[in-house]
């Protein structure tokens, strides 16, 4: 579901899903649970940071409050220096992943991704800014040595607040 939508039905849904950021968080739109992480609207556009998440019985969803101390400032908080944008996508990851590990794995090749972006495309992934890529190589650096860091660490010495 992109924007402008393609049918009256996507626009319909994607209202639907607003509306549902707005009320709760997450819903269920035609059989498919959402989970809905921000909601802005710059320059009269509509931008919904979600993930399909899928059929709601299908699992549990994880949240970056599953992460370790460690994981969450090593790389939330990192990526929150340099830019909220950043974090939105690292922590839209989490609900894709079945835990830390994998979340972990999944951050790795989220950075290998976003590097080989180009500056076009770099803009749709910080909704319409290009930031600035010397600091952005030097963010996603720092997540790398953090997540080389945590893995090192056994998870029975890792720190958890839930």
């Amino acid at each position: 579901m992109g924007w402008p939508p393609s049918r009256r039905s996507e626009f319909k849904d994607l209202l639907i899903v607003l509306f549902l950021y707005l009320a709760a968080g997450e819903g269920v739109v035609r059989g498919i649970l959402y989970k809905i992480y921000s909601v802005d609207i710059p320059h009269g556009e509509i931008c919904a940071v979600y993930t399909d998440v899928g059929n709601k019985a299908k699992k549990t969803i994880m949240d970056t409050d599953d992460l370790s101390t460690e994981a969450y400032q090593g790389i939330i908080i990192e990526a929150e220096k340099f830019d909220h944008d950043l974090t939105l996508h690292f922590g839209v990851l989490a609900s894709s992943c079945n835990d830390e590990e994998d979340y972990l794995d999944k951050a790795s090749d989220l950075i290998s991704e976003l590097r080989s972006l180009d500056e076009e495309e770099l803009i749709d992934v910080f909704f319409g800014n290009l930031p600035d890529t010397k600091l952005l190589n030097l963010t996603l650096n720092r997540i790398i040595e953090n997540i080389d860091q945590v893995r090192k660490m056994p998870k029975d010495q890792r720190h958890y607040e839930f």
